[in-house]
């Protein structure tokens, strides 16, 4: 049994190279800063590669697995740390294909700059070169898109959440961007079959063979999720990374020569129940975006007007409080009326494009006070228009606009504004039942408040910019 050193070893690609590599019986060793959960099995090096120092001085390897060279400066600091070994093998990316190439991308192609993929793809170049003006034997593996089990990148997991959650999926264009995937068990098949039979080619494209496009891949998602999939089309031009996490980028490779030596891959819909099964298991383990609150915060931008609020919707505005608070929680229409004529600027209204009313307000009071008093309910003298902090009096909207993510976006455009105004925290009180709402917005709970409004027990929840 061989003696392997593979960088990394605790996330997704690295983690599973040295999980496959330790079940086939050999002595793997991890070079990481051991600040999370090692590989069962695996031997440990703690060092971070920036700064090796001597921690792999006089030790002698088989095989070097680099999953972790992402510039040729950290390639060269490895190379100068070890003592000595007899393959090597880069995980590198397709990346350093330039989008102009012809396609497929062929391992013989021009490498350059990729617009989508920018310096990640321009520092890949750099690396492989390094390596190979070093140590001309090495090989070089260029993957497409990497999924399966223990995919810490929110893409597959993100359409299994959309599945989970019955959600209608947000579908770029008409859904006939292809893509090309590649499973990481087969990463890790492909890694061990070019040890055994040393092929004469060092440099690898790997991928199904099959491409698929947008439509299909979440079409497959969900149904691992046992889910069937529904979808809107965006026809709009929107950047589709802020909704969908990946790129407006159809691309594929050539991987005859992988093929020669691996004619077989993971079918997709098994390699994507596989990720399922795990994911179920491991949601916290994902690093997520916002994809699918983003989506809904741009629908709802086309659909409501954000902005101050004028004068003449002050009735609009005590209507919506007398509907949505009870007699003993709601601004009385005096108050309300005092306050739009002197804090006008501190309310944010979302006005719909098709009627022209006020669906909801959010509005507040600035101070440089630190602690929510009940006096800004009804006094609205102690507006300080220059003041850091705000008072946020009231989150309103009309029962009929509700469970479509406008409350979360009159907060969201409400931070944005006032944070370009240099404010620094914002202050409201809420019932126990929607602290969980209001975390889910970026808040904090401070526990129970001094407030003792309409004679109920509030929590104070703060939110810094």
């Amino acid at each position: 049994m061989g003696k392997f050193l593979v960088t990394g070893g605790t996330v997704f690609v690295s983690k599973a190279v040295a999980t496959y590599f330790v079940n086939k019986g050999h002595e793997v060793y991890v070079l990481n800063r051991g600040t999370r959960e090692q590989v069962p099995g695996v031997k440990l090096i703690k060092a971070d590669r920036d700064n090796i120092g001597d921690a792999l001085k006089g030790m002698e390897f088989d095989t070097v697995i680099d999953v972790t060279s992402y510039t040729g400066d950290e390639i060269n600091k490895l190379l100068d740390s070890l003592y000595k070994f007899d393959n090597y093998i880069m995980i590198s990316s397709s990346a350093v294909y330039p989008e102009t190439n012809a396609m497929p991308f062929v391992e013989e192609g021009t490498l350059g700059n990729n617009k989508f993929w920018t310096f990640y793809g321009t520092n890949k170049i750099a690396a492989e070169q390094e390596l190979l003006s070093r140590f001309k034997d090495a090989y070089i593996i260029r993957p497409p898109y990497l999924y399966g089990e223990g995919n810490n990148v929110y893409r597959e997991a993100f359409v299994f959440d959309c599945a989970m959650k019955d959600k209608t999926f947000y579908l770029p264009k008409d859904g006939s961007m292809n893509m090309q995937f590649f499973n990481v068990k087969d990463l890790c098949r492909f890694i061990d079959l070019i040890l055994e039979k040393k092929p004469e080619n060092h440099i690898f494209n790997v991928g199904n063979n099959e491409r698929i496009s947008v439509k299909d891949w979440v079409k497959l998602c969900y149904k691992a999720a046992g889910k069937e999939a529904s979808f809107v089309n965006v026809d709009r031009d929107i950047n589709q990374r802020e909704y969908f996490p990946f790129s407006d980028y159809d691309y594929y490779l050539d991987i005859t020569n992988q093929s020669e030596l691996m004619p077989d891959t993971m079918p997709l819909d098994e390699g994507l129940k596989e990720a399922y099964n795990w994911y179920v298991d491991n949601r916290d383990k994902v690093n997520k975006r916002p994809y699918y609150n983003n989506m809904k915060s741009i629908i709802i931008r086309d659909n409501f007007e954000f902005r101050y609020i004028n004068k003449e919707e002050t009735d609009q505005a005590i209507n919506l409080e007398q509907i949505c608070f009870p007699p003993n929680e709601a601004c009385s229409p005096k108050n309300m009326t005092i306050r739009i004529e002197k804090a006008a600027e501190q309310f944010l209204v979302a006005v719909d494009k098709k009627t022209g009313k006020i669906a909801g307000f959010l509005n507040g009071l600035t101070t440089n006070e630190k602690k929510f008093r009940d006096e800004f309910f009804t006094d609205a003298d102690l507006y300080n228009k220059d003041g850091d902090t705000i008072m946020i009096l009231g989150l309103v909207v009309h029962p009929d606009y509700r469970l479509n993510g406008l409350a979360r976006e009159l907060v969201k455009q409400y931070s944005i504004r006032e944070k370009e105004r240099g404010r620094k925290e914002a202050l409201l009180t809420c019932l126990d039942d929607r602290v969980p709402m209001y975390l889910k917005f970026g808040f904090t709970d401070k526990g129970i408040a001094d407030s003792t409004w309409g004679g109920e027990e509030w929590h104070e929840m703060s939110l810094m910019f």
